[in-house]
């Protein structure tokens, strides 16, 4: 009786999660492209005076990539190429998880090497 609720409270969680992920994400491709162009950085390892990181411009390149401006997306960042699918994959699993309340998972990882 006691996981039934917690399976109960998990899979509520996971549904506003996904609403919510869903709604900033229609917010964020209806907002307009460039409205983040030209702000400051907030990556710390620049701030700091490193120089730039791998991820610089990640959050910009995504954005990019959500409206559709693959050009600019990978001229903030090349390494979008790699990030948006997972990110695409986590929402889909996230996705997944909200509606049937079952994880998603992909059997040719879980494969033993050893």
């Amino acid at each position: 009786m006691g996981t039934e609720n917690y399976s109960l409270k998990n899979n509520r969680k996971s549904r506003a999660f996904f609403i919510g992920a869903t709604v900033l994400l229609a917010v964020a491709v209806l907002l307009p492209a460039g409205l983040f162009r030209h702000t400051p950085t907030i990556c710390l390892w620049t701030l700091v005076g490193l120089g730039p990181c791998p991820g610089c411009g990640m959050t910009r390149a995504v954005w990019y990539l959500l409206h559709g401006q693959f050009k600019t997306a990978i001229a903030f960042n090349w390494m979008v190429v790699m990030v948006a699918p997972i990110l695409a994959w986590i929402y889909l699993k996230l996705g997944y998880q909200a509606i049937t309340g079952r994880e998603a998972r992909l059997k040719f990882l879980e494969k033993k090497i050893f």
